[in-house]
């Protein structure tokens, strides 16, 4: 991750995703942590 990180445009590897609740998990190695969340895509 970087701070200067535009943001995401709803897509995946250039098509759009449908509007739907999406969820995520992230693994940080280097301190043994995971997030997870979700969200909802409204165009």
């Amino acid at each position: 991750y970087e701070d200067n990180f535009d943001g995401w445009d709803g897509t995946y590897q250039g098509n759009p995703l449908p509007n739907t609740d999406y969820w995520f998990l992230i693994k940080i190695k280097p301190i043994n942590k995971q997030l997870t969340g979700h969200f909802t895509l409204k165009r």
